[in-house]
């Protein structure tokens, strides 16, 4: 928005009945987000990081706007909250109103409506009352009362308490550390919406750490419902240390007896739409799989690449006999090791299975031939070489040294 100097801010709002009013939902339990021009990054944060009154301000207006549109069920607003200088309260200005927000499994909605305790079923299932009310449609889901024997079927599951635990872990300090949360925030949200399995799944991040850290040493953070939906693994984390200080988990706290009340949450026993408030908590590798050990729980691993997928988090599991899913540790680092999974494979022609001829050189003289340096290595290298040839402009300063497998066609 040209001439505008501030923090832009999106808020989710909605109508359901409370005791017979339409009342706002969670219209100003907002988050925003600022960009930073130096390293092109865009960071989220919800709950906001405006002053109380400043969020107050924000949900008073976002439902004076909402019954004045004549709006219903949700919508999403974005807007600025400007510094005004002297003193002054800064200025709320509500630049659009979007009649259908983002509805990924991350989306703001979503983020918004977990902050304040809702389950994306929950939020999901409040949006379709307030439609049936508004249409005098009967709710599908209120199955007992009209003697569906789903209901009965579902009352009889045991309780969480007899469940297996399921610990989905994923993340990582690789490359792919933002597709493993993908993977492993899907893997969680479908295995909580298994009714017919006997099983509680909880979400574990493998945070990134210092170069040189041991394995067993890694972090590893038990995460609240609210806190596993963000868009990057740095997020994830921020968002851990955040919530952690005494100010943000009062605020929490306030802010999430406030959404229940304006909600009219009768009681805390219904687990499928309303989530309770846990902090996060840090362990390591070697501790998450102790527990897992002791407890008897399976391990889901969603960790792309590096640990997850070279055999070593497969044999710290395998040490103390935890189930897991997935390969063993010898067959993930044999798979890991192309020249390996080459030489596991040499000689099964007759089966039908055929593995290409590999060589083995340094990247020093791979980077040396690619830009004319003869190579110390025998003729066969020097061709392997040449058809393996590096990007045009590659710098020799601070080359890594390490060895890349060539395939020999």
């Amino acid at each position: 928005m040209p001439g505008l100097a501030g923090r832009e801010r999106s808020c989710e709002s909605g109508t359901f009945a409370v005791h017979g009013l339409r009342r706002p939902s969670i219209s100003g339990y907002c988050g925003h987000y600022s960009a930073r021009a130096e390293c092109l990054q865009v960071c989220y944060h919800t709950p906001p990081r405006f002053p109380t009154d400043v969020t107050a301000s924000i949900r008073a207006q976002a439902t004076t706007l909402f019954e004045a549109l004549g709006l219903s069920d949700f919508v999403r607003m974005d807007g600025w909250v400007l510094p005004a200088g002297d003193g002054a309260a800064p200025q709320v200005v509500f630049s659009d109103i979007n009649i259908i927000s983002g509805m990924e499994q991350t989306s703001f909605l979503f983020q918004q409506a977990a902050q304040v305790g809702l389950t994306h079923k929950g939020v999901l299932r409040r949006i379709l009352e307030s439609a049936c009310r508004r249409h005098g449609i009967a709710l599908p889901w209120r199955r007992a009362a009209l003697g569906d024997p789903r209901a009965a079927a579902s009352s009889s599951r045991p309780p969480a308490s007899r469940k297996r635990r399921v610990r989905v872990l994923f993340g990582g300090d690789t490359s792919e550390r933002q597709v493993s949360l993908m993977s492993g925030t899907n893997v969680w949200l479908k295995l909580m919406l298994g009714d017919h399995l006997d099983i509680v799944p909880e979400p574990y991040l493998l945070a990134p750490a210092d170069p040189g850290t041991e394995v067993t040493a890694l972090p590893v953070w038990k995460l609240p419902y609210e806190a596993l939906l963000r868009h990057t693994v740095e997020e994830v984390v921020e968002g851990c240390n955040r919530v952690l200080s005494p100010e943000m988990a009062q605020s929490t706290a306030t802010m999430r007896e406030e959404a229940a009340l304006a909600l009219g949450r009768a009681s805390q026993s219904d687990g499928e739409e309303w989530t309770e408030l846990h902090p996060p908590q840090l362990s390591n590798l070697e501790a998450f799989v102790r527990e897992s050990s002791e407890a008897g729980d399976v391990v889901f691993v969603a960790v792309h690449g590096g640990v997850g997928e070279d055999g070593r988090l497969q044999a710290l599991l395998e040490s103390r006999e935890v189930r897991f899913t997935g390969c063993g540790a010898e067959a993930s680092r044999l798979c890991m090791d192309k020249m390996a999974t080459g030489r596991a494979l040499a000689g099964m022609e007759a089966q039908g299975i055929f593995s290409l001829r590999k060589l083995q050189l340094p990247t020093s003289e791979l980077i040396g031939a690619s830009q004319g340096t003869p190579m110390a290595a025998s003729p066969t290298s020097t061709t392997a070489a040449k058809r393996h040839r590096a990007p045009s402009g590659t710098r020799t300063s601070n080359a890594p040294r390490r060895t890349e497998c060539c395939w020999l066609l």
